[in-house]
């Protein structure tokens, strides 16, 4: 079927005639000229309300509202520029706005001059307003009800409070899923409106779908860059972009603080040389830096700009696929050492309250660890493997003064003997064939002002102790292959499951270092120390592997708890969680039986049992 133009006047006023007796009567009989979207929506709220013009439009509450911004602040941040974009063009004619919806059918942005938006806030249209499922068929309602661009017009509306009106909508779609991410729409006076207002919408849609989709790409690209890369989205990088002569294109504020401190505007910066910059041999030669890039993926070094006495941490990288085009993200060496340590090493999670347990063996211990972390001393925590000794020094961080700094750990006995050194302390570029160009800072530098975890300590070769007795002693050291002794501040806690004074009379560790470390002792218990915590600790890593892997199991079984209880546990508490994460994954019921417990704990238990006694 053919209509006649919908913007016509006789064609609105037949319109407005026809609402007025489907409303009155809810039946389609002698209806025409009324579209048949148009129509069926009609019919829908006519079930919801006789009345349209006095029904009140729905709307969610603030806190949906923030819930609903929040949710779409990527849709938001490319959407809005395109929003502003359209209002400009169609500034010429007065009362136009445009809207944006999230999928859920919430308005969460509206971009027009007050007066307009005032009026539609008069017919109940403004940011928070609803029109998703059963809520008022007007043009955002119907466009995302049919997933397609629709346009309205004036007295096609339900309610002649907004006979005033004209507007288009076009759905948002994710290009690769097809999935609804929101609804755009223009709306305006319907004597300014044209049917082009439709085709200039979808548009606009398709135009966010692809930025969206290209946000979304580069963040799958991002998503694999190393740590350096989010430590230099702190406050003192900078970013400098040139070509393969090394003229610059452009650049930001904080780059030109760092490189020249009395250039104030970014036109002066564009067009010259990013090496003419630099004092430095090791950043002047596009050609070296090619090349190292071509090799590694991207050229690091320090280097110190002309002028200035600090050096400046360098890390350049091509620009996408432009082979001839550079990036090079700038930060100054002693901030970059600081933020390289929060970004390259997990926060400490555990607390005092996640040490599990009643016995007062645990309770001594933990009132021994609450009082090294008010105090700050040296720290040496001793026990078997597996008994929480590093949850036990991540909680002496949280619950100290030095909370907020950083929390480095360091397995001693994981490291090969001849990297531990340069690992704790840093070296400087050239101390050694294979060294990083500009150094690399070491453990106890990354650590300044926070806490050093030095677990397995006893298996610290005899040389290294050494030059952590001097740090222990005077609070320095010296990177590798450098000269300027390096102060530090940082607490100390050491950790080892091995019998240190055995291993002093072994002459594999030193005894001044013993002496130095032990300041403040912590022994943990093992588990068989306290078998009657076995319960309580089965009851937390159950709840929290049931939590995991989506099951419902409520308890153990007792028979199961006694099997447990008398297992030897060799592995202490880090073996029990072990064996529930186990049972948990076995378990096909609401409750572990026995059954589900590991065969080496089983037959462990059923040999002790079997023993003369």
């Amino acid at each position: 079927m053919t209509y006649p133009d919908l913007f016509s006047p006789d064609n609105i006023q037949h319109i407005r005639e026809m609402r007025k007796k489907f409303f009155k009567t809810g039946s389609t009989a002698g209806i025409t000229g009324v579209r048949p979207e148009i129509l069926n929506f009609w019919d829908a709220y006519y079930k919801i309300t006789k009345n349209p013009d006095k029904t009140e439009k729905q709307k969610v509450s603030k806190e949906d509202f923030s819930r609903a911004v929040e949710s779409s602040k990527v849709l938001l941040s490319i959407a809005v520029p395109y929003m502003v974009l359209l209002h400009s063009f169609l500034q010429q004619e007065e009362g136009f706005f445009i809207s944006l919806m999230d999928p859920n059918g919430v308005i969460i942005k509206l971009v027009g001059n007050p007066r307009i938006l005032e009026e539609a806030k008069l017919s109940g249209f403004f940011e928070s307003s609803f029109r998703g499922e059963g809520s008022y068929p007007g043009l955002f309602n119907i466009s995302w009800k049919l997933d397609k661009p629709f346009q309205i017009i004036s007295s096609e509306n339900p309610s002649s409070l907004d006979d005033n009106l004209a507007g288009a909508a076009a759905p948002i779609h994710d290009i690769h899923t097809k999935k609804l991410l929101g609804v755009i729409g223009i709306s305006g006076y319907w004597w300014n409106s044209h049917s082009h207002t439709l085709g200039l919408v979808i548009l606009a849609a398709e135009a966010i779908s692809q930025q969206l989709a290209l946000r979304q790409n580069n963040a799958e690209i991002a998503s694999i860059n190393s740590s350096l890369d989010m430590a230099l989205e702190a406050i003192d990088s900078g970013i400098v972009y040139f070509n393969e002569k090394g003229m610059i294109k452009a650049v930001n504020r904080n780059a030109i603080e760092m490189l020249d401190s009395k250039t104030t505007g970014m036109t002066e910066f564009k067009n010259q040389s990013f090496f003419s910059h630099f004092q430095d041999d090791s950043i002047n030669s596009i050609e070296h830096i090619r090349s190292i890039i071509e090799s590694n993926g991207s050229y690091t070094t320090n280097a110190i700009p002309i002028g200035k006495h600090d050096s400046l941490h360098c890390i350049i990288r091509n620009v996408a696929n432009q082979k001839n085009e550079y990036i090079a993200q700038i930060q100054k060496s002693s901030v970059f050492s600081k933020s390289i340590a929060k970004e390259a090493f997990i926060n400490p999670l555990f607390t005092f309250d996640d040490i599990i347990g009643n016995a007062p063996i645990l309770h001594k211990a933990k009132c021994m660890a609450q009082i090294a972390a008010r105090h700050s001393p040296t720290i040496l925590i001793t026990g078997e493997s597996g008994t929480g000794k590093e949850m036990f020094a991540q909680a002496i961080h949280n619950s100290s003064s030095r909370s907020g700094g950083p929390f480095i750990a360091i397995n001693c006995g994981a490291i090969p003997k001849s990297l531990l050194e340069s690992e704790l302390f840093g070296y400087e570029a050239g101390a050694f064939t294979g060294a990083k160009r500009g150094g690399h800072p070491g453990k106890f530098e990354l650590a300044n002002n926070g806490t050093i975890f030095l677990d397995e300590i006893g298996d610290m070769p005899y040389e290294t102790q050494i030059s952590l007795l001097r740090v222990l002693e005077i609070k320095q050291f010296t990177r590798i292959g450098g000269t300027k002794p390096i102060t530090v501040d940082v607490t100390i806690i050491a950790a080892t499951n091995q019998e240190l004074t055995t291993k002093i009379a072994e002459k594999s560790f030193r005894e001044d270092l013993y002496y130095r470390l032990n300041v403040f002792n912590i022994q943990l218990p093992s588990l068989r120390e306290r078998i009657n915590d076995i319960s309580l600790l089965c009851e937390y890593f159950t709840e929290k592997y049931s939590r995991i892997f989506k099951k419902n199991i409520r308890k153990i079984s007792e028979e199961a708890i006694r099997n447990l209880e008398n297992y030897n546990w060799p592995g202490n508490v880090r073996e029990l969680e072990n064996a529930i994460e186990r049972a948990t994954i076995l378990c096909t019921t609401d409750r572990i039986e026995i059954t589900d417990l590991p065969e080496s704990i089983l037959g462990s238990v059923l040999a002790t049992e079997s023993l003369p006694h």
